[in-house]
């Protein structure tokens, strides 16, 4: 049986989220990675592409990315692209298909009950997959609220050359 309970955060994470670290749980072995390129992988779309151009700068710059990170946000991109796309057809049947109800969120059936429009339930999934990609890289106000960023400039160009206590500075506040 796997383990239990939500996965763990990443000490980076954790501290960007300002929490305290205790030191039985601090983990300095955890791995380090250096800064993502600015090329987006070969298998994205032209959509997902101009999306990952879109964000790629403004995360890196933020620290929240890495070179090992590349493949996840290739998916939320992905995930982007795919609704970008739901959406265009959900609104090309809105305006073409007199079947729909509400605004297309409701198709009628041969018997005359109403069903959810396929088109709207493919909106509404590409919706959720995007939104959920999104929330890994703080892009939600509500996921973005949780991280608090030291600073605004460029990332350090070695991680491990941080001070080994971040609440150093605040030891002789009161």
């Amino acid at each position: 049986m796997g383990r239990r309970g939500p996965t763990p955060k990443p000490t980076a994470q954790k501290r960007a989220e300002g929490q305290r670290l205790r030191a039985d749980r601090d983990r300095p072995d955890q791995p380090k990675y250096g800064a993502i390129e600015r090329d987006p992988p070969e298998f994205l779309d032209d959509v997902s592409r101009a999306e990952w151009f879109r964000v790629i700068d403004l995360l890196a710059r933020s620290g929240v990315v890495t070179e090992i990170d590349a493949m996840a946000l290739g998916a939320y991109c992905e995930a982007w692209s795919a609704y970008r796309a739901a959406l265009d057809v959900h609104r090309e049947i809105c305006e073409t298909d007199r079947g729909t109800l509400f605004r297309g969120q409701l198709s009628e059936k041969k018997t005359g009950d109403l069903v959810t429009h396929p088109a709207a339930r493919n909106l509404r999934d590409a919706r959720k997959a995007a939104l959920e990609a999104a929330s890994h890289f703080g892009l939600t106000p509500s996921t973005r609220s949780r991280l608090s960023v030291a600073n605004s400039g460029p990332a350090p160009a070695d991680p491990a050359a941080a001070p080994a206590n971040p609440f150093a500075a605040n030891a002789n506040r009161r």
